[in-house]
């Protein structure tokens, strides 16, 4: 909160809040999920904004397509593989992504295996509440 004194009064106005994250999940063949799925639920109830919310469903990207959505935050499937995340992230065409460059990039278990369904999803929400703060 900024305070300003004028004259023998004082008054104050808020301090603008930042923008919340756009966080973009991509599955190793550039799968992400855009409105209508448990992922885009969760990125929201999380505080953070779905980079791919113009999109339905289940639906492939291409190069372009993930840097025009420009995601701060970058949440990797489990299937992914560590050498297959240090080479997409040093890749240049994602050289300029805020996600790369301020290094948020981060691999999450999303899978709904798990027979408590409600559990897991607590716990994959507490897990990105943290990461998109």
């Amino acid at each position: 909160m900024i305070l300003f004194v004028v004259g023998c009064q004082t008054t104050t106005t808020p301090t603008p809040h930042p923008l919340p994250p756009r966080v973009l999940v991509l599955t190793p063949e550039q799968y992400t999920f855009g409105q209508g799925t448990t992922i885009h639920k969760l990125i929201e109830a999380a505080g953070g904004v779905n980079a791919a919310a113009t999109l339905n469903g289940y639906q492939q990207m291409n190069d372009s397509q993930i840097i025009q959505l420009k995601p701060d935050i970058i949440l990797f499937s489990s299937t992914w593989d560590s050498a297959s995340i240090d080479y997409w992230q040093q890749a240049p065409v994602y050289a300029e992504l805020p996600a790369i460059r301020h290094a948020r990039l981060y691999q999450l278990d999303f899978s709904l295996a798990e027979a408590d369904l409600q559990a897991h999803y607590s716990a994959r929400l507490a897990t990105m509440q943290t990461l998109v703060r």
